[in-house]
């Protein structure tokens, strides 16, 4: 996913967001979404705490060497407390998949367990991110083989197929580390990650000296798992043609660090004619009313302004617009379903033939039907966004070739169908 424009730092990933005043925050407080959840095991902060603890408790049967017999050191005593957070209420999960057995490996752990208010103590620093994409609990606990080092397994209930997609989709390197477990699944040495009906899954073990043991401990939990379903509908917002396989992603706010654009689907495309392989993202974001989408259009517009030249759409991607949203037929059937349950609104908006859309194909002057405007030097060059109905969709970069007004052109018939 394009990174945020380089001219300008980067906001904090996690700055919370402010409410009241303007449904927008300022530009500095948008939230951006990552590629990834750090590249590594998400959390880690209780459960080395834990290791610790364990390894400083006195030897069973006596006090600690050098101490006094009854006396209870200040710092265990500290640690205890710390402990004692990180457990949440029980509920969530289901025991049943972090049993005490599954196959050779025993549970050596306690299951803990973690709701959306809480996640911040196994996850600090990136719990907003996860919640954000609808976590409902996470269960959490290690397992172990003989005298194998343990392997932790991370469950998280994302409330729907649709969620836990978009959180594995915005996290694993599908592309380049693919493992065939559960729905889709990607690891690398000691730690795999995957999705499969509502849940997103980690089982992690950076000490394994067989890294296949940490893809047995993920393949029989997969095993215990509602059976895979189809992909999300939301998929369907883009075109299928040209469209690089496992690329796509849902971003349920701040695309490209812009609080405006919200439940984006995006997807690398394959530009073709001489431009460097899918090197094009086609976007498309759902909005619950035309008017919601307009307002968010100007938004993102008067925001854009402050750091980027904005100018009108130009003639060749007016006429690539014309030609896309005045073609006859498009879209992909139940495309507009599917909406993930962490975006709020209506899942079943009216679409684009809401009255007040200023679709291309309305009578009168071409550039004051079509709402949008051409960004120059936008994070990675070039973006032309525009609106359809209750969607906003855009391409980036733009390079006004006909291959990149071929592509823009296919966009505007597909979501004018939607």
């Amino acid at each position: 996913m394009p990174s945020p424009d380089t001219r300008q730092p980067a906001p904090t990933p996690h700055t919370t967001i402010p409410r009241g005043g303007s449904p927008y925050p300022p530009r500095a407080n948008a939230r951006v979404p990552r590629p990834a959840l750090s590249g590594r095991r998400i959390g880690g902060r209780c459960r080395s705490l834990s290791s610790r603890a364990r390894r400083s408790l006195p030897a069973k049967g006596g006090p600690a060497e050098g101490s006094r017999r009854g006396f209870f050191p200040p710092v265990l005593l500290a640690l205890a407390l710390l402990l004692a957070g990180c457990t949440s209420e029980p509920g969530g999960e289901s025991p049943t998949l972090l049993p005490e057995a599954r196959g050779p490996f025993r549970r050596v752990t306690p299951v803990t367990r973690y709701a959306p208010g809480t996640l911040h103590e196994y996850i600090n620093g990136q719990a907003p991110y996860v919640v954000s994409f609808g976590m409902q609990g996470l269960a959490t606990a290690d397992y172990a083989k003989a005298d194998e080092p343990v392997t932790t397994v991370d469950v998280y209930d994302m409330g729907s197929p649709e969620n836990a997609f978009a959180l594995f989709r915005s996290n694993a390197d599908l592309e380049g580390s693919p493992v065939d477990v559960g729905t889709e699944g990607a690891g690398a040495g000691g730690r795999v990650e995957f999705w499969q009906d509502r849940y997103y899954v980690v089982v992690s073990n950076p000490l394994a000296a067989d890294p296949a043991i940490v893809r047995d401990v993920a393949a029989r939990l997969a095993a215990d798992l509602p059976a895979p379903g189809p992909m999300p509908a939301y998929l369907g917002w883009l075109p299928a043609d040209g469209r690089v396989a496992k690329s796509e992603q849902y971003l349920p706010e701040a695309y490209l660090g812009y609080e405006p654009l919200a439940r984006a689907v995006t997807a690398r495309f394959d530009a073709g004619q001489g431009e460097t392989p899918a090197a094009v993202t086609l976007f498309a974001c759902r909005y619950d009313s035309a008017d919601a989408a307009a307002a968010a259009l100007a938004e993102f517009k008067k925001q854009v302004a402050a750091q980027s030249t904005i100018a009108p759409l130009d003639a060749d991607s007016l006429k690539a617009i014309q030609a896309g949203a005045e073609a006859p037929g498009a879209g992909a059937p139940g495309a507009t379903g599917g909406l993930p349950a962490s975006a709020s609104g209506d899942a079943e908006a009216p679409g684009a033939g809401t009255p007040g859309s200023a679709s291309a194909s309305s009578t009168g002057d071409a550039a004051s039907q079509v709402d949008g405007f051409i960004a120059d030097k936008f994070v990675m060059g070039q973006l032309v966004i525009f609106r359809s109905g209750t969607f906003l969709a855009g391409i980036l970069p733009y390079s006004g070739s006909p291959a990149s007004r071929d592509l823009l052109a296919r966009l505007a018939k597909h979501v004018k169908a939607l």
